[in-house]
């Protein structure tokens, strides 16, 4: 009994031991962190981290690369830090400190594939041999990076291991099996071991999957020569045609570290055009922004940021960005010119001018200061300055005759001299140079219409819709040359077809009805259909009832309903007479009274009326 009275409760015979245990893995614990670095200098030495060779660097590099180098010292033994110091490197084509960078983390972080993978790309250039020995360390810890197959392909390519570039391309398809590079390697293979045939074919895979270089064809065309057919490699390059560049691999993280790391603007002008292709407008804006929100003072920036907002037309935007780029350096010529053209766009041409002379002045060989102000100067209503547009015009396409943009401008210059003649064979010219510019073939079709040359005008915005199907005023324009023409079949074709793109279009369907009504074709004409069309347009549109009165008038009497015709047409004249005596001035109310005016002439001989051609 005594024994049992004096023996220690269970709970607490057993704390003492897990206390004791717990203070020696404490123990243990310190004493491992204190030989923490004592035993990896043992293990892996001491290294500095690698500082940039130059000081010049734009301000948003030079503080990610202090905060970076910053973490290395604070870590030194951390292959994370090492890496990521690394990228910055690479991403800004320091490749000297990447690989320093790079070899450091792999020696910390062996078994992590990205770090043999970015020493190998960084090393690609200088060192072949070295570059293929971390693609293959890199496939053979992450088998499924495709991308390093690639490159590993053209390492074995470069050495001549002709079977192992093959598998190393075929590896790479297994991941990516739409690259075109990919293919394109297998070609390079097949050419090497005199298989010519087998590379058209590997080509031809290329070709199906939008390869975004010239490099495919190249290749055909060496292929075919292999072949003997010199008239089928022609048509893919010629002999002495300069090897292209290499078809990039689709590589989404490489991509992925160029977005992510690329602080300078160089990367913030390419994801902001990335983003407007997009149609990301205040993302790609944003781009830009925040790079100067960390360099305010970067005329680059600046600039970069007006140009931005030239391109989406926020003019007032674009030249406070190109007055700040010129109060910080006064010597942009660039940023002057463009300055200049907004404010002419903007209708203030003599600041405009004056900007652009300041321009010209810092540099007077400048080809596109002299078109720029050559152009605003053929604006002018002075006789003078049209003279002085056209010989700076002139001199610029003198510098660069193969610019398809100078010879429009001059074209334009010589018309607005009076040399209209002159100006349609500049134009043609110039679409030699850009066959496939809707754009150019509209401002041919405008020219050739103000010239008289209706023909022309009707073939260059025929060509503006085969090119873009979507431009309506190109449409517009060619139903009114073909009208005045006397084309009118074809202006009812084309009518029908703007009407089946927008069938509510209030100009479309006046044109329709007026075209339908008047026409002296009587296999273009249809009373019933005008009427119909007349009638839903002065019943929708009271703004526009004058114009569309007429209309009406014109269908009522192609009807055979004069009477009514007649009525009609001397409501819409009393809508048009100007009130308190005020002239008439505008062109648009000019021409519908000119147009009712020759209704009541045709209805007053008892006829309907006819729209004769111009021409």
């Amino acid at each position: 009994m005594n024994q049992i009275a004096h023996r220690a409760p269970p709970q607490r015979a057993g704390r003492t031991p897990l206390l004791v245990l717990g203070a020696i893995a404490l123990a243990i614990g310190l004493a491992l962190c204190a030989l923490y670095k004592p035993w990896n200098f043992l293990r892996y030495g001491r290294q500095d981290p690698p500082l940039p060779t130059t000081g010049e660097l734009q301000a948003p590099l030079s503080e990610r690369i202090l905060e970076r180098v910053a973490a290395v010292r604070a870590s030194p033994y951390d292959a994370t830090a090492w890496g990521k110091l690394g990228e910055t490197y690479d991403v800004h084509e320091m490749f000297p400190q990447a690989i320093e960078c790079y070899e450091r983390a792999q020696l910390l972080a062996p078994k992590e594939s990205r770090w043999p993978y970015w020493l190998g790309i960084a090393q690609r250039i200088g060192n072949q041999a070295a570059a293929l020995a971390q693609f293959e360390r890199a496939v053979a810890l992450e088998p499924t990076l495709a991308a390093a197959h690639f490159y590993a392909g053209h390492g074995y390519l470069s050495s001549e291991r002709v079977e192992d570039a093959a598998a190393a391309f075929k590896r790479a398809l297994e991941h990516e099996p739409t690259a075109p590079a990919a293919w394109i390697g297998l070609a390079k293979v097949a050419m090497s071991k005199d298989d010519p045939a087998g590379a058209l074919e590997c080509l031809e895979n290329a070709e199906r999957n939008h390869p975004t270089t010239r490099e495919a064809r190249w290749l055909m065309a060496g292929a075919w020569r292999a072949r003997g057919d010199e008239k089928r490699a022609s048509e893919f390059a010629g002999p002495s045609d300069p090897l292209p560049a290499q078809e990039p691999f689709p590589d989404k993280l490489r991509s992925k570290l160029l977005w992510d790391e690329g602080v300078t603007l160089y990367y913030a002008r390419q994801r902001a055009d990335s983003l407007l292709g997009r149609g990301e407008t205040d993302a790609a804006l944003a781009q830009l922004q925040s790079y100067l929100d960390r360099a305010p003072r970067s005329v680059d920036g600046l600039i970069a940021l007006a140009d931005l907002y030239a391109r989406l037309n926020q003019h007032d935007e674009a030249i406070s960005r190109y007055q700040a780029a010129c109060t910080l350096d006064p010597t942009r010529g660039a940023a002057l010119s463009q300055w200049g053209a907004l404010l002419a766009k903007t209708g203030k041409a003599a600041e405009g001018t004056a900007k652009l002379r300041q321009a010209l002045e810092l540099e007077p060989s400048r080809v596109e200061f002299q078109s720029n102000l050559g152009s605003i100067l053929c604006s002018s209503s002075s006789a003078s300055d049209r003279e002085e547009g056209l010989r700076l015009v002139s001199a610029a396409l003198g510098t660069s005759p193969d610019d398809p943009r100078l010879r429009v401008n001059y074209a334009q210059a010589l018309r607005v001299n009076g040399r209209a003649e002159e100006s349609i064979p500049a134009f043609q010219s110039a679409i030699e140079l850009a066959r496939e510019d809707p754009r150019l073939q509209f401002e041919y079709g405008v020219v050739c219409a103000s010239a008289g040359k209706l023909d022309l005008a009707a073939g260059a915005f025929a060509r503006v819709l085969e090119l873009d199907p979507t431009q309506f005023s190109a449409r517009m324009n060619l139903v009114r040359v073909l009208t005045e023409s006397g084309r009118h079949p074809e202006a009812l074709v084309a009518l029908r077809t703007a009407r089946e793109s927008a069938p509510n279009n209030l100009e479309v369907r006046g044109q329709l009805a007026w075209l339908l009504a008047t026409s002296p074709d009587a296999g273009v004409r249809s009373g019933a259909e005008a009427l119909a069309l007349a009638k839903e347009l002065t019943s929708e549109d009271p703004l526009a009832t004058a114009e569309f009165m007429v209309i009406r008038a014109a269908a009522e009497a192609e009807s055979g309903d004069l009477d009514a015709a007649k009525v009609t047409l001397e409501g819409a004249l009393r809508s048009l007479q100007p009130k308190n005596s005020e002239s008439i001035s505008n062109p648009v109310v000019i021409a519908i009274i000119d147009r009712a005016l020759a209704c009541r002439k045709a209805f007053g001989a008892g006829q309907a009326y006819r729209n004769s051609p111009t021409r």
